[in-house]
């Protein structure tokens, strides 16, 4: 029992400790990728940002990724990371001025960012009074801050793609399907259904559909 115990330490530390060493190489390669870019060598910092990101879920290494995309001309890519930085972080200012810099057009929308983020305060509020004291109003209240949180989490955390490839919107699965509308790189659209190797989208007024080799999805 006793050197089962003293095993099962050794594991611990042993985990614990390799994973710092694997936190100190990233930290090292991110900085490294850092010099790089600085140094204006942007396609070697974007690909050990690509390697980095495999793995780690970051709005530093997404932003840093993404605007390495911008440096080297890739505004697309670009443009989808910066977005996934954005979901890690609504209120990431920086990534959302920097898409509006290659997409003049872009339109941020705060009010989904900011009901949800509200509706889950007062649902914790809520929740908390309810322990307290069980009233009727409260309990009502209750429900309906929790209805308005599952909704406004489904339209905060929709599935968007963003166009790689300048690529036309059509009205079938299929290349020979009539034209809706031409669309640009780094155009930021939102899936509505997917079929096979195609996308059923929405971009403002306009639905389509569009092959998937040419979106990355965020």
């Amino acid at each position: 029992m006793f050197r089962q115990f003293l095993l099962l330490i050794f594991i611990v530390q042993s985990s614990i400790l390799f994973s710092e060493v694997d936190y100190e190489n990233i930290n090292k390669k991110n900085q490294y990728a850092n010099n790089l870019y600085n140094e204006d060598k942007f396609l070697e910092a974007n690909d050990i940002y690509k390697e980095l990101a495999k793995d780690i879920k970051s709005r530093d290494l997404y932003y840093n990724l993404a605007t390495s995309y911008k440096a080297i001309g890739s505004n697309s890519y670009a443009v989808a990371w910066y977005e996934r930085a954005i979901k890690i972080n609504p209120f990431d200012f920086e990534s959302i001025k920097n898409i509006k810099e290659i997409n003049a057009s872009y339109n941020y929308n705060f009010i989904f960012v900011i009901i949800y983020y509200v509706s889950i305060f007062l649902f914790i509020l809520s929740f908390i009074l309810f322990i307290i004291k069980r009233k009727l109003f409260i309990t009502i209240f209750l429900i309906i801050f929790f209805i308005s949180s599952f909704i406004s989490y489904n339209l905060f955390n929709r599935d968007y793609v963003v166009v790689i490839n300048n690529s036309p919107l059509y009205n079938g699965m299929s290349v020979r399907s009539d034209k809706v509308i031409d669309l640009k790189d780094g155009s930021k659209l939102r899936i509505l259904e997917e079929r096979e190797s195609w996308y059923y989208i929405k971009f403002n007024q306009y639905k389509g559909w569009i092959n998937i080799e040419n979106t990355v999805k965020i």
